[in-house]
């Protein structure tokens, strides 16, 4: 019972956007742009009219049965290392800086290097490992694989399984890493202004915690064996009481 009291959670301490009214029209002012950085990998394609002239900038990898070594059949292809100094070796171009670029800059800056080898040639970029974590108070903690290049806190929580009923709604914390640095955020998911947060998009390897509130915390205190000893001590005075009844009596 004092349990199920200490745990009880007010409507303000878990509805989402509760400064939103009916009919409100909210404006994302957030610019989302991902910038690559060291220790990406990113997949890059060059395609065009002549296949010959874009084969040496799309190197094929054979992907190897790692039980006995041999190709297993399995063709995929390149993915280019960020190296530390911020750029890819790529085919036939050499050393390209890469880190700080958006995907737009990087693919308007290939386009032109690739004019001098190819007609009219076409590039995709898109990251090979862009994850996300999520840890604390949700349903389904865990890290994530991102195929689209693109998502928001709220869909990051919701490939969570969404915060656990005792989860923190009001003090969200996301990590990011930033030239080196490391960035500390706090968001509040029951204000309706999250759509202005630098962490709204999340970025490559942010890290999203969700706080558990004070009672689950005080629950975490009780030992495993707790609830069998309070059950035997509950028997036991329950025992006592009925002998001591008989004895009255």
């Amino acid at each position: 019972m004092i349990s199920l009291i200490s745990s009880c959670a007010s409507p303000k301490d878990v509805l989402y956007f509760q400064d939103l009214q009916v009919d409100t029209s909210l404006h994302n002012v957030v610019n989302y742009e991902i910038e690559f950085e060291a220790g990406d990998m990113i997949y890059i394609t060059v395609s065009g009219a002549d296949l010959m002239a874009v084969q040496p900038f799309n190197l094929p990898v054979i992907n190897l049965n790692p039980a006995d070594g041999k190709a297993s059949g399995q063709v995929m292809m390149q993915s280019y290392l960020v190296h530390k100094d911020g750029t890819i070796d790529f085919p036939l171009l050499g050393k390209i800086q890469v880190a700080g670029k958006t995907k737009l800059h990087l693919r308007e800056h290939l386009l032109i290097r690739l004019k001098e080898y190819v007609n009219d040639p076409i590039v995709n970029i898109s990251m090979a490992n862009f994850r996300v974590t999520v840890l604390g108070d949700v349903a389904k903690p865990g890290t994530f694989s991102i195929l689209n290049d693109k998502i928001t806190l709220l869909e990051a929580i919701g490939m969570a399984g969404d915060l656990q009923i005792t989860g923190k709604r009001d003090n969200i914390m996301v990590i990011r890493e930033e030239s080196g640095d490391k960035k500390i955020f706090r968001v509040d998911l029951r204000e309706g202004n999250i759509l202005n947060s630098p962490v709204y998009y999340l970025k490559q390897n942010d890290v999203v915690y969700v706080e558990p509130n004070k009672a689950k915390v005080n629950s975490s205190s009780y030992s495993a064996n707790s609830g069998i000893i309070i059950s035997a001590a509950t028997l036991l005075v329950t025992i006592f009481s009925i002998i001591l009844n008989i004895i009255l009596k």
